[in-house]
């Protein structure tokens, strides 16, 4: 079985990073993706990337694949791709996991039998080369794919390779294999190429200025890397419109959860003064645990010493 390591430049956007860039992924954010090329573009070494999750996706890749092939009814399967495919009018590229060439015979939309075609026709027909992905997923099988888990990725490679149809195959837990059957979708590429021409804007704009253009923070933690340095000077920057709502409506909010902490910590002492030594209650159709917790013995330990650092808070105060 070859394997081929990663394959795409992180100097560029990639056809696996187009859900984050989009905001729709749950590991990275569109800023994480920009930071990751700058820092690719000043030649710094990403951080080792260690999952056994990611290690058995790897491992299973082409006994997926095949296996889709099987029963998507395709002879013709191409599991080699050592190097990356560029588009031909975008800033994008991508790798493949493989390629098929279709009969022209139709397959229709089958759930009960793991098939769902991903479109308003119930079938589509596998017509000349279509583009094969594979994931590996531990979450229960699903009617409906994640964009983080494919759906965006292919139509990128489909518009590289100008493929007609696509499939991710998608085997769930080890035990159940589904196949999402798609076509070009035209609003779809059409958003892809937004972000392909945005993304190479804000990394154009760096390489002219040395100035990063971020996307908007997803949370706290995201800001807290975009701007990790505060300068502390006296004048405040004065923020007008919206922001004072947000202000206030950070004040009311923390307002509110003290509040509700409060509460929590009154009636829970009354709880518990009602239980006294025992371990468990009913109140009405409520059960109320009060349990011991067990530590096991541990050596003592001595923190070693470290130098003094500063990093940026990932919340701000705000007071009346």
């Amino acid at each position: 079985m070859k394997g081929y390591g990663k394959v795409t430049p992180d100097t560029m956007l990639s056809c696996s990073r187009l859900a984050a860039v989009a905001g729709r992924s749950r590991y990275s954010t569109p800023n994480d993706e920009l930071r990751k090329t700058i820092d690719a573009l000043q030649l710094v070494e990403p951080e080792p990337f260690e999952s056994e999750a990611a290690d058995w996706g790897n491992r299973l890749e082409q006994i997926v694949l095949r296996e889709a092939a099987l029963r998507l009814g395709i002879e013709k399967l191409n599991l080699d791709h050592p190097k990356p495919y560029f588009h031909s009018s975008w800033q994008l590229c991508g790798s493949l996991d493989g390629n098929a060439m279709g009969t022209g015979h139709f397959i229709k939309h089958d759930p009960a039998n793991g098939i769902f075609v991903v479109s308003g026709k119930g079938e589509i027909k596998l017509d000349g080369v279509g583009v094969m992905e594979a994931k590996v997923a531990g979450c229960s099988p699903e009617d409906t794919l994640p964009l983080y888990r494919g759906p965006l990725q292919l139509q990128g490679q489909m518009s590289i390779l100008d493929a007609k149809w696509g499939c991710v195959a998608v085997l769930y837990q080890g035990i159940a294999m589904r196949l999402f059957l798609f076509e070009p979708h035209q609003e779809s590429l059409l958003f892809i190429e937004h972000l392909c021409h945005d993304f190479q804007r804000r990394v154009d704009h760096w390489k002219k200025t040395n100035e990063i253009l971020w996307y908007e923070p997803q949370h706290t933690d995201d800001a807290a890397k975009c701007w990790p340095v505060a300068d502390d000077g006296d004048e405040p920057v004065v923020l007008q419109n919206e922001a004072v709502t947000w202000a206030a409506e950070v004040v009311e909010a923390k307002k509110i959860i003290k509040e509700k902490e409060e509460i929590i910590e009154n009636r829970q002492t009354k709880l518990m003064a009602l239980m006294q030594g025992k371990s468990k209650a009913v109140a009405g159709s409520y059960k109320v645990s009060w349990p011991m917790r067990h530590y096991k013995a541990q050596e003592q330990r001595v923190i070693p010493a470290r130098d003094a650092y500063s990093i940026r808070q990932s919340s701000v105060s705000v007071k009346e």
